[in-house]
């Protein structure tokens, strides 16, 4: 299963809340990691496979999942299950905890429970999608979303005992801290050999890990970086094409064009004018 680079959050964004009908059980939105937290949210009974870290369990109530930066992450229809799945996703930064006193939300909860399953019961199931529809609503402002989701958070915590939810563990796997160091690294010249030496680990183990791990070489999943970035720096903010080439790693704003033409179909001005981070969604080939 490959996994693609994500970065769902805006520059300075602090959270982004969606509600999605899944109709593909392959759905690629399901199977990525991004720099912030996520919290994914099924409100009904639907049979699901759920990865995380590596780790697989198939669960068949509503349930609530806290993802961690940077965590390997699937949430798929179980095998044989074909229906419509419907789902509340909500992204947010890793500093929303300094807005919110430690009663509500503390970095020690989200310490403790990323890569975390809470299995809900249906009336717990309802209380919570009642909270998710309001901070969806259009009329809802940032500070209502933003207290809004403590009080999610805060009430989840309240109802799932700690002794029934299911931790996956903490993302502390080194191939995580590879995929943060990418996203860190951008502007340098990485590769395989230049990572290798980072974390002293030999070539051939970071190309075997990361592969089984990510499901994608060293090599594509900078590219993915790349890609996903350099689409969400266009579209949101005023930093000119070339500032963006610099920051993604392309000393020359040419070859920028040509590599973002050859694995999107589309041209770095095309998505500037279009200002839609949609617009591409993973490579079109590997460079």
């Amino acid at each position: 299963m490959k996994y693609l680079f994500k970065n769902r959050l805006a520059e300075n964004e602090m959270l982004l809340a969606e509600h999605k009908l899944i109709c593909k059980p392959t759905h690629n939105d399901s199977r990525d990691y991004h720099p912030h937290y996520e919290i994914y949210f099924c409100n009904e009974h639907r049979n699901q496979s759920i990865t995380i870290n590596g780790r697989t369990i198939t669960m068949n109530t509503p349930n609530v999942i806290i993802s961690a930066p940077f965590a390997i992450h699937s949430m798929l229809h179980a095998p044989g299950e074909d229906d419509h799945f419907e789902r509340y996703v909500l992204f947010f930064s890793e500093h929303i905890t300094t807005l919110f006193d430690d009663s509500l939300l503390s970095d020690a909860f989200l310490r403790k429970y990323s890569n975390c399953v809470f299995p809900l019961s249906d009336p717990d199931a309802e209380n919570l999608s009642g909270l998710f529809d309001r901070i969806l609503a259009p009329s809802a402002s940032l500070a209502e979303k933003l207290m809004l989701f403590g009080t999610f958070v805060a009430t989840l915590d309240r109802m799932v005992p700690p002794g029934e939810r299911i931790l996956y563990g903490s993302t502390d796997h080194y191939i995580v801290n590879i995929l943060r160091y990418i996203y860190l690294h951008l502007a340098d010249d990485i590769s395989s050999e230049s990572i290798a030496r980072e974390f002293h680990i030999s070539r051939a183990k970071l190309d075997r890990d990361f592969r089984k791990f990510v499901g994608v070489s060293v090599h594509q999943a900078v590219v993915n970086c790349r890609l996903s970035s350099a689409v969400d720096m266009l579209a949101n903010t005023p930093l000119t094409i070339r500032e963006i080439a610099l920051h993604c790693g392309f000393e020359s704003e040419y070859y920028f064009y040509s590599f973002f033409k050859r694995n999107t179909g589309k041209t770095p001005t095309s998505i500037r004018n279009r200002k839609g981070k949609e617009d591409v969604k993973e490579p079109v080939k590997k460079a």
